[in-house]
């Protein structure tokens, strides 16, 4: 009977890491970023198991109910709740709207407040998990002479359980079935175990006794000791240090494995693999061992040492995961060079499990630089979204037929564009919308094959087919689609694209869906873009569009990255970006650059008096440096023609100017591939004359010619904008 028990106490234990795998893919949704869904899980599945151990302890001590019987209705309650999380979780979305107003302004606050919810929301099922142990411990105990042995047995069984749950539905359960059907299968397991408990207690009653008294008795007659107390001390420290290792190998790692489903599961099992397995070798020995409290500082000792041990290899995981990569992607295009990447993916899976497993640790969180892997190894400035990375396994079961309309969508190529053959085109776009999220598996295959065609390079191909290209259209109908498997497919794009125009449609579909929650993840994605920018790896191709996400972002990240690419070539998309961040919060940063001496040698001055110029007039900080630097006689002869007309009303814009756009000036600079245009902003009667009035307070204050000429071409054209009398 207690055998049975135990293989019960097993497959919990794989039902719950299938749990924590799942809760932490659902959670990012919620939390904004894998780090974040990944701590937030951990504290509320570690929370809730001391929480539980700690009151089922002293609930199975105290109860004169059969501990198995207890121990099947909590195995019944996990699983029933476990299924109600999913609508629990959409829940919370409407009190995280209603909190919104009072918390857009305060990042911290409000992932603190998530990070709360979503624990309270997951504190059940795992205080109800935790209590199962000392309800078992309770059954199982016969003597003082085996208790560590059957508690060690226990936790053994039940961890070694785990690890074949974080692996199985990481790599096999939720890529075939989806995590819909992963969670009914896990449900599935705590009801099965719950109903065979309660079919069991009805036919042999009699074995569901309460545990042997002798367990009162011994432990009412010892008190703790001074030296019991410390060890207790230590060992929840021991807890502590436990969970930072897992979390700051987690940031150690992602430079090396990435973030998807994958390495999450893999690195769990390679962490919870040791606990079992230390749990199993120590448990024949615990009860036979002395000066325990000796063994355990030992244990801790060999702890810190092998964490020490481990950090030089930190270091060389990413350059023997760039050279798989390589050999990976080589060996994918000599076996299937139609599909770039789908000869390598059981290899790629066995070289991230190798990597983790022998560092044996946990990682999960937002990550940026598998980019950088994936295009050093293929053509640079392509596009590719993980053919040959970890997100690629990830790849649900395709339908033949989403398949076949995805396909039906390519046959432009040789073929006149017509307005029937676009409203043809448009029509199965929108049947591949209306198909629901059954077409993402094949809008997922088409992204990761690394292909594209450009629509802006056929005749009015932009205009009869509503959108620039086709992974532009793919991705706009991923977001009509709509849903927490869409909303991962724009996230997995968006953590490996490199295209400057998917980055910045990408940033503002998911900031219009969430917004906030995806900043780190966006503002990630333009790091790294830019940085592969400068590096060369993109040839000529335009960024501008990136420097528009940054202006949308807003924020100290987003100036900080501005001022990084203001020192390369990109210094008027820098400080375009910076006029156009929110709340005037680039202008200390231009003015920075006018302070310093060295912006005039650097050609930054002149882009940055052009956008501080078009700030001044609304903005005081602005003014008052624009008006410092004129008194200063700072600002050279040529600025002053574009100084003047920004502080009229000419606003300055990255990109091309709008179709059928009038009255714009257009720039193409070759330093950086640099696309920008201006056009007349409109303004009310009393903003003119408030511009008129700075002019002229100009005017007083420079005797350059230029300075004049500029000034009255300006004021020229407010007046001719004045409504007549």
């Amino acid at each position: 009977m207690r055998r049975l028990f135990y293989l019960y106490f097993f497959f919990s234990g794989l039902a719950g890491l299938v749990y924590e795998v799942l809760w932490v893919r659902q959670f990012v949704l919620v939390m904004g970023g894998t780090v974040y869904s990944f701590t937030t899980v951990l504290v509320a599945f570690m929370s809730g198991l001391a929480l539980g151990g700690w009151l089922g302890g002293r609930y199975a001590d105290r109860t004169n109910h059969s501990p198995l019987l207890l121990y099947g209705i909590l195995e019944g309650v996990v699983g029933f709740y476990c299924l109600l999380i999913p609508f629990l979780i959409s829940g919370l979305n409407p009190l995280f709207d209603l909190l919104y107003p009072f918390i857009s302004t305060h990042q911290l606050l409000g992932i603190l407040l998530r990070f709360f919810f979503s624990g309270l929301l997951l504190l059940v099922p795992t205080t109800m998990m935790g209590a199962t142990l000392p309800l078992l411990v309770r059954y199982s105990y016969r003597g003082s002479s085996d208790f560590g042995k059957t508690t060690g047995r226990l936790y053994a069984l039940n961890t070694l359980g785990a690890v074949l749950g974080s692996f199985v539905s990481g790599m096999v359960l939720i890529p075939a079935i989806g995590q819909q059907a992963t969670l009914y299968l896990a449900a599935g397991i705590n009801l099965l175990i719950f109903f065979s408990v309660l079919v069991l207690w009805r036919v042999r009653g009699s074995e569901y006794s309460s545990a042997k008294p002798g367990l009162e008795v011994l432990e009412q007659s010892r008190a703790l000791d001074f030296r019991a107390v410390l060890v207790l001390v230590f060992y929840g420290l021991s807890g502590s240090a436990a969970m930072i290792y897992q979390l700051a190998w987690t940031r150690a790692l992602v430079l090396s494995l990435g973030t998807t489903l994958y390495v999450l599961s893999l690195i769990l099992t390679a962490y919870i693999a040791g606990l079992g397995l230390g749990a199993l070798l120590v448990s024949p020995l615990v009860d036979r061992l002395k000066r325990l409290w000796l063994w355990a500082g030992m244990m801790e000792l060999l702890i810190g040492l092998s964490a020490w041990l481990v950090v030089p290899l930190f270091s060389r995981l990413p350059l023997w995961m760039a050279l798989a990569a390589i050999l990976l992607v080589l060996r994918g295009k000599s076996n299937q060079p139609d599909k770039p990447g789908a000869g390598h993916v059981t290899t790629q899976k066995i070289a991230t499990a190798t990597s983790s497993n022998f560092l044996a640790v946990s990682p999960s969180s937002p990550m940026r630089t598998t980019r950088p892997v994936v295009y050093n190894s293929g053509t640079p400035g392509t596009p590719s979204t993980g053919a040959s990375t970890p997100a690629a396994m990830a790849r649900p079961p395709v339908d033949p037929s989403m398949r076949q309309m995805v396909q039906s969508l390519t046959n432009l190529t040789g073929v006149a564009l017509t307005a029937e053959t676009a409203g043809q085109w448009r029509t199965n776009l929108q049947q591949l919308i209306k198909s629901g999220p059954g077409a993402l598996g094949a809008i997922r295959e088409f992204l990761e094959q690394n292909t594209d065609i450009n629509f802006s390079a056929l005749p009015q191909g932009t205009n009869l087919l509503g959108h620039a290209s086709l992974r532009l259209a793919l991705l706009d109908a991923v977001s009509s689609i709509g849903g927490p498997e869409a909303q991962s497919l724009l996230l997995d794009t968006l953590q490996t694209t490199a295209d400057p125009r998917e980055i910045a449609w990408l940033a503002s579909a998911l900031t219009k869906e969430s917004p906030d929650q995806f900043r780190d993840q966006i503002l990630g994605a333009v790091r790294d873009t830019i940085r592969m920018a400068a590096e060369g790896k993109l040839g000529n191709r335009d960024i501008g569009p990136l420097f528009g996400v940054l202006a949308q972002q807003g924020g100290s990240e987003a100036v900080n990255e501005l001022r990084q690419a203001a020192s390369g070539p990109w210094k008027y998309y820098a400080t375009i970006a910076m006029a156009q961040l929110p709340d005037g919060s680039g202008v200390a940063e231009l003015g920075r650059i006018l302070n310093d001496p060295e912006s005039a040698n650097a050609g930054l001055r002149t882009p940055a008096i052009q956008a501080l110029a078009q700030l001044a007039p609304e903005n005081p900080d602005a003014r008052n440096l624009f008006l410092e630097q004129v008194k200063k006689g700072n600002l050279p002869s040529g600025a002053w023609i574009n100084a003047a007309l920004a502080i009229a009303g000419e606003q300055f814009y990255i990109g091309t100017p709008p179709a059928g756009g009038v009255n714009y000036r257009s720039w193409n600079l070759r330093s950086g591939n640099q696309q920008f245009y201006s056009m007349m902003q409109p303004l009310t009667p009393e903003q003119i004359i408030q511009r008129l009035a700075f002019l002229d307070e100009l005017k007083n204050l420079s005797n350059l010619p230029s300075a004049t000429s500029a000034i009255e071409n300006a004021r020229r054209r407010l007046l001719e904008r004045l409504p007549r009398q």
